[in-house]
């Protein structure tokens, strides 16, 4: 069987999904080319990657192949201009190049988020003659894209069978990149075989199945699809998206796939899982975050990110997702669920009459996910400057977490007074918990989160700063002192740090709250490349003079806290330095 597939680097996740599904079913001699190239800020596919494909399917059949095409300088002699900037990517346009180069007349076209439920032979061995294109109507397209009002006939282009002797004797795809290059399209290549194709043989949708998964599924296409269900928005749910596979669509029929990927993912690229934890509220602050730190890492590690929540809109998800790369993962993971399970089992609830339960969450970050022994959390309000793989490749030197002292505080005597005198941590010494390079299996094994709920449930301590000050307390003397270029602090009247490498914008002075913010160009640079620039900005905008006298309120209100703290008769430093409790 002979199949085709286009595309860039980024899709190397969807391309080994594909392709494994394929070999589950089908175990003869399988012809796979791949169509890609260099352009604009797309990479093509690398040699290595198509020749580890190839050892693949030669494992099954040892007739088999993965041959990669470079199309650059045929894509650029016949540039599709008038739509290089579709939404698809250009690489979705290769397709219409395949005339071109040599390949078979018969070739089944897939797209990389097509999945293989069954074997699809009987599709494949339709005779195809006198047929341009064999293919399924697209869900929604079928219904609007009309030449004829008493007809469908408009094909999803994500599973097609190519006559390409018929495409070339009609001049078809020569046709169809004039279009593109001419006329500007939503759906161009798509909509252009739709126009140009006279003969298509249409078959059950069962070989192009776009909605969920039926008992007679052969093709499973993780397309575009719309909710209509309390307001009309669209639902992108892609196979390398696990979390999502499960949570949105209760896809499980793929589980072993997922598997293999995951083992795939932990063998072939050196995986550094990052944690973030937000609401709706900080999600605009949260995806400049990332954008900064996936622009800025290297690209040969890949990166779980995680965004720990109780709850998110479907917006604010998908925008998130957009900022997917192909050497990384974003993945949401709802803790209500998992730290029920974890107080529930300990036998303490956490108090949540307290403070919210999200301010704690990266206390059981290690317990929550024990597949990783290593992971950093960062939060929302930063911006990543530099190669975060080099602080995750830090050694902790037998410490359980790595932090950088808070010196944001420097110079506050009440506050350093609260760190010295109320958490029984000198001031020099005391870490800002905004980034926390965890040894989770350490921490795991040690008892990290039991602690804490002992320590919560029977002292309840005043703090200004929960999580940190349980942090430092608990740990004192198991901390790495990271280099504070990781946890860089913009002050008041300070100044600009030569090399950040992670710009935190701590306390008040935000830069989506406040003018002449240091660091405030770089973070506005990266808020243009995310989908929230004109809410940020909005944001700002709306922030208002009595906003910012909040602010100084609250500032007064931490200070005269700080001050009642260090008076306390019982404080993290009268139970620890007194012996009655002992450290982690």
């Amino acid at each position: 069987m002979n199949l085709l597939y286009c595309g860039d680097s980024n899709i190397k996740d969807g391309l080994f999904l594909s392709i494994k599904s394929i070999l589950k079913v089908e175990k003869e001699a399988l012809n796979i080319y791949v169509l890609s190239m260099d352009y604009l800020n797309y990479k093509k596919i690398d040699s290595d990657f198509i020749d580890y494909l190839d050892t693949l399917v030669k494992e099954v059949n040892k007739k088999s192949f993965v041959k990669l095409i470079d199309m650059t300088s045929i894509y650029q002699e016949h540039e599709c201009k008038a739509n290089k900037d579709t939404l698809f990517t250009p690489y979705c346009m290769l397709r219409l190049y395949s005339d071109l180069v040599d390949l078979p007349s018969k070739i089944l076209y897939l797209d990389t988020d097509v999945l293989v439920y069954r074997s699809f032979k009987d599709f494949y061995n339709i005779n195809n003659t006198n047929y341009e294109l064999v293919g399924v109507l697209d869900y929604y397209g079928s219904h609007v894209y009309k030449k004829n009002p008493f007809k469908k006939d408009y094909l999803n282009s994500g599973v097609l069978l190519f006559n390409l002797d018929l495409l070339k004797k009609e001049d078809i795809l020569k046709k169809a990149r004039k279009m593109c290059a001419t006329k500007k399209m939503l759906l161009p290549d798509q909509s252009a075989l739709n126009i140009l194709c006279k003969h298509k043989l249409i078959v059950d949708r069962k070989y192009n199945e776009q909605k969920a998964m039926q008992s007679d599924t052969v093709l499973r296409h993780f397309t575009t699809t719309f909710k209509f269900f309390p307001r009309i928005k669209t639902q992108k749910v892609k196979p390398w998206q696990i979390n999502r596979m499960h949570d949105v669509l209760n896809c499980h029929e793929f589980d072993w796939l997922l598997d293999e990927y995951k083992e795939w993912l932990q063998m072939n690229n050196k995986i550094i899982p990052i944690f973030f934890t937000i609401d709706d509220a900080f999600a605009p602050f949260a995806s400049v975050a990332i954008k900064s730190l996936l622009d800025n890492a290297s690209q040969n590690y890949f990166y779980h990110i995680h965004i720990v929540n109780n709850g998110l809109s479907e917006e604010n998800i998908t925008k998130i997702l957009e900022l997917e790369t192909s050497y990384s993962k974003i993945m949401f993971n709802n803790m209500d669920e998992r730290l029920k399970a974890i107080t529930d089992k300990k036998g303490t609830r956490l108090r949540e009459d307290y403070f919210s339960l999200a301010i704690f969450f990266r206390i059981f970050i290690p317990d929550c996910f024990k597949e990783y022994d290593k992971a950093l959390y960062i939060d929302a309000d930063t911006i990543i400057l530099d190669d975060i793989s080099k602080l995750y490749n830090t050694d902790l030197e037998g410490n359980y977490i790595g932090g950088c002292v808070d010196t944001s505080c420097f110079g506050i005597k009440d506050i350093t007074n609260y760190f010295t005198n109320g958490v029984g941590v000198d001031y020099r010494e005391y870490i800002n918990s905004g980034v926390i390079l965890f040894d989770m299996k350490t921490l795991r094994d040690k008892g990290f989160a039991d602690k804490f709920l002992y320590l919560f449930n029977k002292y309840n301590f005043g703090n200004v700063d929960p999580d940190q000050s349980y942090i430092n307390a608990m740990l004192k003397g198991k901390i790495k002192y990271l280099d504070g270029k990781w946890d860089t602090m913009p002050t008041e009247g300070g100044k600009r740090c030569d090399n950040p490498g992670i710009v935190h914008f701590n306390l008040f002075k935000k830069p989506w709250h406040y003018d002449n913010v240091l660091y405030e160009e770089e973070f506005w640079s990266y808020a243009k490349k995310t989908a929230y620039y004109e809410k940020i900005k909005e944001i700002k905008e709306n922030y208002t003079d009595e906003d910012k006298q909040k602010d100084n309120k609250s500032l007064e209100a931490m200070l005269k806290r700080c001050r009642e703290i260090v008076k306390d008769e019982v404080t993290f430093k009268t139970v620890f330095d007194s012996g009655k409790e002992d450290r982690l």
